[in-house]
């Protein structure tokens, strides 16, 4: 890396190397099957095992898989596929909204495929590898200590016991621990149960050797096993075998992880200029805009300006110039080097062709394609009538009082992209109160989000957005005073009617919803009459089983 030695220089080299640990996840690749036919467009398994994913990664811990249905999910595949053929056929266009979307999901899904090859998730363990750490992590020590509060006391007397002064004697003159009275003979301790930073050195010794001074519970310790003592087997060896197994298996991963981003970040050509990197913390503190300057390059053409790296900080920063500052500022800027060196890899090795990425942006095109042909050809044709919200108003008196008082939820980000990316997974099934404590920024987050009773004067919100819902519903992004929030409602308390002028707009807005799911379900209908599709049943038994 090119780049001038300044502090952030130093910093931002240390979190790289820390992020090389850092492990990635994959999908084990099965056989690709077609399941269903869509008048000669196939629905593969693949599809709808990435949907299976997604739908999974939304739901809260509580879900239970008997909560899913393949052959649901493949339905609404099917209906997917049916509204996208039906918008090309009528020739809906596609904007540049909607292509910026697919180019970016085509962007992520490159990575995603170029991470599952190039770090599968085919680890294995040797039954002599796993033999033998079962037997490290048991394995006993009787162990000799001395402890002081002074390092340079520690230090003198390591060199003291080195040249031949009994280690009992100075253990009772100088030690601070119980074992003072023992000569500092401690008992004996398994591997697992000591500090980590003495596991190996004690697995790799000798009986006497002198370990420390080492930093340990506020204290300095000298530590010197006397003895190797037999290991504990009350755990045996096939208790301990998934776990051990587990922890050996992201040992690997994570040391393949290292090697792949070592390897990518040999061959991305980064060059970061430290001077600029620490004017933005600084350019920030004083108030000063942010510019195009350009602080980092990936490759030949992917660059960071000072603007991306100050969005991306502005969110995070405490807004102090000291180390824990430099730190972070240190962070956003790998996170966002190790992406473009993620898009560099991808687009060298020309993933953004590989047939699984091709298959899944077309399954995206087709839901957001589905999406704009329900919105201007489905949708554009309901209509709802002045009697029609008349008569609505008249025979649902209950649900037109005024309300005096609110209960409400709220679930807040700093990014509008988050909280739209929640309010997409809410749409999905996702629980509000787990979104809430798992992801929220405001001080009801542990209480999943739920306030106290609330006055119209005290809401984060117009009252008006609330009046649309009904108990239980769940708003729109909207913008708040702590950032973008979604907001429940839980409970009102109700007052006097409200006049027809006050609510038509939102009887419309219920009316409307309503003639619409039937619209859709009518078109659905048609389009299933009018088609010709296949579902594979063998396949689909399969999945099922598989789940």
């Amino acid at each position: 890396m090119k780049s001038k030695q300044t502090l952030m220089a130093r910093l931002f080299i240390a979190v790289f190397m820390a992020a090389m640990l850092w492990t990635v996840s994959s999908v084990a690749q099965t056989a690709v099957r077609v399941i269903a036919t869509v008048n000669g467009e196939a629905i593969t398994t693949a599809a709808v095992e990435r949907e299976l994913v997604r739908i999974h990664t939304l739901q809260t811990h509580d879900t239970s898989r008997a909560d899913f249905s393949v052959e649901r999910l493949l339905q609404k595949l099917i209906n997917d596929k049916l509204l996208a053929q039906e918008a090309r056929e009528i020739g809906i266009p596609e904007d540049s909204a909607v292509a910026a979307r697919v180019s970016k999901f085509r962007s992520q899904r490159a990575l995603r495929v170029m991470l599952q090859e190039a770090l599968p998730d085919t680890f294995t363990v040797p039954e002599t590898e796993l033999r033998a750490e079962y037997y490290k992590r048991c394995r006993r020590y009787e162990i000799r200590m001395v402890s002081v509060k002074d390092s340079l006391l520690a230090i003198a007397l390591a060199d003291s016991i080195r040249q031949g002064v009994p280690m009992d004697r100075l253990a009772s003159t100088h030690s601070m621990d119980r074992y003072k009275d023992k000569g500092g003979l401690a008992g004996s301790f398994k591997t697992i149960d000591m500090p980590e930073i003495l596991r190996d050195t004690l697995v790799n010794g000798h009986p006497g050797d002198l370990l420390g001074p080492a930093n340990l519970w506020r204290v300095f310790c000298l530590i010197r096993p006397e003895q190797h003592l037999d290991p504990d087997t009350s755990v045996t060896f096939e208790d301990a075998r998934s776990l051990i197994e587990g922890e050996l298996k992201a040992i690997k991963r994570k040391e393949a992880s290292r090697l792949f981003y070592e390897r990518l970040y040999t061959a991305g050509q980064v060059t970061v200029d430290s001077v600029l990197v620490d004017s933005v913390l600084i350019r920030m503190i004083q108030g000063l805009p942010g510019t195009d300057a350009v602080v980092a390059r990936v490759g030949s053409s992917r660059i960071l300006t000072d603007n991306d790296v100050r969005n991306k900080l502005i969110h995070k920063s405490v807004g102090r110039i000291d180390r824990e500052s430099k730190m972070l500022l240190a962070k956003v800027l790998f996170e966002q080097l190790e992406n473009l060196l993620l898009q560099e890899a991808a687009a060298r090795n020309n993933y953004d062709q590989h047939p699984q990425v091709a298959e899944a942006v077309r399954a995206y095109e087709d839901s957001l394609i589905a999406i704009r042909y329900l919105e201007d050809v489905v949708n554009s044709k309901v209509e709802v009538t002045d009697p029609e919200i008349e008569t609505f108003y008249r025979e649902n008196p209950d649900r037109f009082h005024e309300r005096s008082r609110y209960k409400i939820a709220t679930l807040t980000r700093d990014l509008l992209e988050e909280i739209e990316e929640d309010y997409r997974m809410l749409l999905t099934g996702a629980d509000f109160g787990w979104l809430a404590r798992q992801h929220s920024t405001d001080s009801f987050k542990e209480r999943g989000g739920e306030r106290d009773w609330l006055s119209v004067d005290k809401l984060p919100t117009d009252a008006a957005t609330l009046d649309s819902l009904q108990i239980g519903e769940v708003t729109p992004p909207v913008e708040t005073e702590d950032g973008y929030a979604l907001i429940k409602l839980v409970d009102v308390e109700q007052g006097p009617l409200l006049p027809l002028e006050r609510v038509s707009n939102r009887i419309y807005n219920h009316l409307h919803r309503i003639k619409s799911l039937q619209a859709i379900d009518e078109t659905l209908k048609q389009l299933r009459d009018n088609s010709t599709f296949a579902i594979n049943e063998d396949v689909l038994q399969e999945l099922t089983i598989s789940g």
